[in-house]
């Protein structure tokens, strides 16, 4: 997702919502499985999924581990669980980074499917992630951080002697950096934060439409 297309990501986010709601069912779990990533010798770890929410904590362990859980709404049960069972996360090592994504079906074709995602990541690796919607929680990181989405909320938890700088955008909704003294506010369309420090890593967020809350401790 490029940052030029946030404005359209943002328009296309308000028709949505504009549109009755479709996902009133109930949800019902379907699948919950396990999965086990060696991060590779990039030190860069991507993670990206169509839908959220999505947990990224992170720890001291060597590996990535990874938890989904589907479920399913609207009245045809067992054909959305058909569809869940073909899902899986795949990772795919490069010189640049090991991405970690969904697989098994077409984003179009996973109606009726929601998800969750907690992500365990070795907390040294630098960590990217995106997604077309869903809220993003990240926790227990100690490197750059890059998150891209189109909607959704966005809450990021991270040491303020480590942060080089602070890059927030926000299409449609508020952008919020939260420091000890207090926040810092965002200025301009679309909503920009800009902070520097003098730690050692860089925070990007970007979003068409949500909120974005960095708190630096």
């Amino acid at each position: 997702m490029k940052h030029a297309a946030i404005l359209t990501a943002a328009a296309c986010a308000l028709l949505a919502a504009a549109a009755p709601h479709a996902g009133a069912a109930e949800a019902t779990e379907v699948r919950r499985f396990e999965q086990t990533f060696l991060p590779g010798p990039s030190g860069k770890v991507h993670v990206s999924l169509f839908w959220g929410p999505i947990e990224i904590r992170g720890t001291d362990g060597k590996t990535i581990e990874a938890e989904m859980q589907l479920f399913c709404t609207g009245d045809d049960l067992e054909a959305c669980r058909q569809r869940a069972a073909r899902l899986r996360l795949v990772a795919r090592s490069t010189p640049k980074e090991l991405r970690i994504k969904l697989k098994g079906t077409s984003r179009g074709r996973a109606r009726g499917i929601k998800s969750r995602l907690v992500v365990k990541v070795p907390r040294r690796l630098a960590l990217e992630v995106d997604a077309q919607k869903g809220n993003i929680s990240i926790r227990g990181m100690r490197s750059d951080l890059n998150v891209d989405a189109a909607g959704g909320d966005v809450d990021v938890l991270y040491p303020k002697k480590l942060v080089r700088e602070v890059f927030l955008r926000v299409g449609v909704g508020q952008a919020n950096l939260w420091l000890d003294d207090g926040r810092v506010k965002a200025s301009g369309f679309p909503r920009t934060v800009r902070w520097q420090h003098d730690g050692r890593h860089r925070i990007s967020v970007v979003v068409g439409t949500g909120d974005v809350d960095v708190r630096l401790e």
